[in-house]
């Protein structure tokens, strides 16, 4: 590990993957640093994600300090690679100071930058080694860690009759497998909602709009609010919801929409570099073709598309627009999106997921966000998460993995545990295996497992 500080006392934080005598990499993160004066204890719980407050207590000085982190990052050992992360985590440490000042104002605290504070207050922190190492922002684990207020999604009653409760951030990779697996769902689902989360959710969730009318057992499983509705928007594929075809490559293609990988999907693959907003411009590219060993199959690239147009008429034409998908962050209660995939053969539905979560991954990344949860999104087509066969689902699997470091939720409805990826299973926050009638067992990842009783759901199913 190694600690650079510049003249602006930044700091520059590299953890070294050394294997043997080679470096392969490193995570790589920066922190700036805020004297912290005033009322410390409110602030420090609403501080948010990447802060980390210190309070030192010597003999001869009693203060506070607040550091700010960027999200930590492994980047290849390269110089080209090391300066593009840099540059980015200096745009991200920018947006996430600014943040914070603009947050102080909320509470009785005073922020200086420690470049502009006395040295003698700074050099307690600076001077002191021990500190340091407790500015590496951790996910999981003791330490110096910021404190955020957390919600809870009521499960059920655990079989001696007392709530079961787990906090919402367990719940941002989960698999959920049995028989029948829609009560689970809905019980998760609701939970997010109310905790703020928005969902989205491909098929399912028909009459949730409406209150539950079976509230007899309400009481017994500690339900202390009045059965609700959830807010909920549908979206048709090609009306208002479409597969962006700037997120596909030529394999992406191929797979989507079954014209597989030869060289009319090749020549659609050049199309689709010139970011085509509808398929009418891979068209217009593919006929302006005029080499005479690329005509026949430009032909067939021509017919794949118009077919494609004629059959699901709008579906590649649209973009999508991540907030139309996922209602604000900062609502009470969030919104159910629900797309409707039942007229798309297998490869479509999968495509549509696929641009789902693309779209929503790329536009929390470029903001930098947290990784406190702010959608939850149910994956129910079965085999885009098993072992992948196909790019599309290789690039799909890939992406659930990855998706919860900017606190996208992802939800996985399977028959069976052995359906789902090795890889996805072991990274799972929370497992639950329904059984007969609303039993479950319940595993969050860092507890035993228990079995409880899935409570009424709030809307109707």
């Amino acid at each position: 590990m190694s600690y650079h500080e510049n003249p602006e006392h930044e700091l520059l934080v590299m953890i070294y993957d050394r294997r043997g005598e080679a470096i392969h990499g490193m995570v790589f993160f920066m922190v700036r640093l805020f004297q912290l004066e005033g009322k410390v204890g409110p602030f420090a719980e609403g501080a948010g994600e990447n802060t980390i407050v210190i309070r030192k207590n010597t003999p001869t000085f009693n203060g506070s300090f607040l550091a700010v982190s960027t999200s930590p990052e492994y980047v290849k050992f390269t110089p080209r690679e090391l300066i593009s992360a840099a540059e980015r985590h200096f745009a991200e440490l920018e947006k996430r100071s600014a943040e914070i000042r603009k947050k102080s104002a909320d509470f009785p605290v005073k922020l200086v930058e420690v470049r502009y504070a006395q040295a003698s207050k700074t050099n307690e922190l600076l001077g002191e080694p021990l500190a340091l190492p407790s500015l590496i922002v951790r996910k999981e684990g003791f330490g110096l860690v910021s404190k955020q207020p957390r919600g809870r999604v009521h499960l059920g009653i655990t079989l001696g009759g007392k709530k079961s409760e787990e906090g919402i951030s367990s719940f941002l990779l989960t698999t959920v497998f049995g028989p029948d697996t829609r009560r689970a769902l809905h019980v998760i689902m609701e939970g997010c909602l109310l905790n703020g989360v928005s969902g989205v959710a491909f098929g399912g969730f028909e009459r949730a709009e409406a209150p539950s009318p079976d509230t007899d057992e309400f009481n017994k499983y500690g339900i202390d609010v009045e059965p609700l509705g959830m807010p909920t928007r549908r979206f048709r594929p090609g009306s208002d919801f479409f597969i962006e075809l700037g997120l596909l490559t030529k394999e992406l293609f191929g797979d989507i929409t079954g014209a597989g990988q030869g060289r009319a999907t090749a020549l659609i693959g050049k199309a689709l570099k010139g970011n085509p907003e509808k398929l009418s411009q891979v068209v217009q590219y593919l006929m302006a073709i005029r080499e005479e060993e690329d005509k026949y199959f430009a032909a067939r690239g021509i017919r794949v598309c118009k077919l494609l147009d004629l059959a699901y008429p709008g579906l590649f034409s649209g973009k999508l627009e991540p907030k139309e998908i996922v209602a604000p962050w900062l609502k009470k209660m969030g919104r159910i999106a629900i797309i409707n995939t039942s007229g798309l053969r297998p490869s479509l539905r999968k495509g549509v997921i696929y641009a789902t979560i693309k779209t929503l991954y790329e536009s929390y990344k470029k903001e930098f966000a947290s990784s406190a949860m702010k959608v939850l999104i149910v994956v129910s087509e079965k085999g885009i998460y098993g072992k992948g066969t196909t790019v599309l689902d290789r690039e799909t699997n890939a992406l659930l993995k990855m998706v919860g470091e900017y606190g996208i939720g992802i939800c996985i409805d399977a028959k069976s545990e052995m359906d789902i990826d090795p890889e996805i299973r072991q990274n799972a926050t929370m497992q639950i295996q329904t059984m007969e009638a609303n039993s479950a067992s319940v595993k969050e990842h860092t507890k035993r497992p228990y079995r409880i009783k899935l409570r009424p759901t709030l809307s109707a199913m």
